[in-house]
């Protein structure tokens, strides 16, 4: 294992490429043991010596501390179902001095661990892992709790690929496994209700096929008015499709926290495909179409990684396609993708999915198929029964349910909506 050298604090090291460094580093190992050791040179390189303690489920489902020492040393885990509770609902670190008293159980385990801080390793809900830090020679300002913040996304990001590596080595139990890959990614798939951000209504659907779904969605809010939303389907299923799923959203989130809303969607492509490229080495690989949205005026930007086209969908003028063309995400270590800049006009809707709709298969055998589901959308563009902004992907499950009459999805099905209503709320 080869990390890059350590700075030490106090020599001005830029916090933002401190966490770059890290997770370049945490990406090219393979285990939550080297991902911890990682953890701590961060730590101590940009914070000043501190103990730094990982608290993961280790790849046969036991709860580990990495960075304790030995057997003497290692702190009880015992009845901490509560801290952990507290901290899976966090999106902030938890600082010891300024926890309230709703907080007694979290202040109770880091008392226990001697820790000042802990982070929350965390996926839109799903507690992966806590980073625990120990007193240091300086205090934390808001310069370093934001540097904190951004460790925590990208230290998800390596933990999740270190549990990819595993059971792609055939270390882990598969059903072990295959329950951590479904709790995370049902935690990793945003809520089924309708979002709004000023002037544009979010709404996906998500049903997997089997235990473990290679498809995912996700969105985030970048500020200045602008939203990501990126949707994207692995090649395969099982527990490897499922852990890409993780890698792709913990991507998302640290692109989110680098760029904001400067973000351009070619711009998290080329990152995810690193990600991609680094943690599954060609066996598995991704498609990703991505969009950044201005909220309140209807603009965005849109890169591809070998996606179905979105549809865009406009009452009383028909149906168009957006046809962005790129490369899938993973075949080579770095990939060029372009945006292209389009708008949506007031009362557009903008359709992304998987192929999990067009494969539905009826049980005499026949496909939902590309001309029905754009047959679907014109009737309704051309005012059939109604396709309301917020409410197509509802409409489009029932059509693939009907059409299914009973039968099994043959492959994870997502889609989600973007419509633009006339004025922000």
């Amino acid at each position: 294992m080869i990390s890059e050298g350590p700075a030490h604090a106090g020599t001005g090291r830029d916090h933002a490429e401190a966490a770059r460094a890290f997770l370049r580093n945490a990406l090219a190992v393979h285990t939550v043991d080297e991902v911890g050791h990682e953890l701590a040179l961060a730590v101590s390189a940009t914070l000043g010596a501190r103990r730094t303690l990982l608290i993961v489920s280790d790849h046969v489902g036991e709860v580990r501390v990495i960075g304790a020492g030995g057997p003497s040393t290692t702190p009880d885990l015992r009845d901490t179902a509560a801290a952990f509770e507290r901290l899976g609902a966090r999106t902030e670190p938890a600082l010891r001095g300024r926890l309230g008293p709703d907080d007694a159980p979290l202040s109770a385990l880091l008392e226990r661990l001697g820790g000042d801080v802990a982070l929350p390793l965390r996926h839109r809900g799903a507690l992966i892992a806590i980073a625990v830090l120990g007193p240091g020679p300086q205090p934390l300002g808001e310069r370093e709790l934001s540097f904190l913040r951004r460790l925590s996304h990208e230290a998800s990001v390596a933990v999740a690929n270190a549990h990819l590596w595993v059971e792609r080595q055939g270390m882990a139990g598969a059903r072990r496994q295959a329950s951590l890959a479904t709790a995370m990614q049902e935690a990793l798939i945003p809520e089924e209700r309708t979002l709004r951000r000023g002037t544009i209504l979010l709404r996906g659907l998500y049903r997997p096929a089997g235990e473990c779904s290679g498809d995912f969605w996700t969105w985030e809010d970048l500020g200045g008015g602008k939203v990501l939303v990126a949707i994207g389907d692995v090649t395969g299923k099982g527990v490897p499709a499922a852990m890409l799923a993780a890698t792709a959203k913990g991507v998302a989130c640290a692109m989110r926290v680098a760029r904001g809303p400067e973000l351009d969607p070619a711009e998290f492509l080329r990152a995810l495909n690193a990600g991609i490229y680094r943690a599954a080495h060609t066996r598995w690989m991704m498609t990703c179409f991505a969009i950044v949205v201005d909220t309140d005026r209807g603009a965005f930007s849109c890169a591809n990684a070998g996606h179905q086209f979105p549809y865009v969908v406009h009452p009383g003028s028909g149906l168009r396609q957006i046809v962005v063309r790129g490369n899938s995400l993973g075949a080579v270590p770095s990939c060029d993708y372009v945006s292209e800049r389009r708008e949506l006009a007031v009362g557009e809707s903008v359709l992304l999915y998987t192929d999990g709709i067009t494969d539905a298969v009826a049980p005499g055998g026949e496909a939902f198929g590309e001309k029905r589901l754009r047959r679907l959308l014109e009737r309704g563009g051309q005012g059939g029964r109604a396709l309301a902004p917020g409410q197509l992907t509802e409409r489009l499950l029932d059509e693939v349910l009907q059409h299914l009459a009973g039968g099994d999805l043959g492959d994870d099905l997502t889609m989600v909506e973007l419509a633009r209503e006339g004025s922000p709320l």
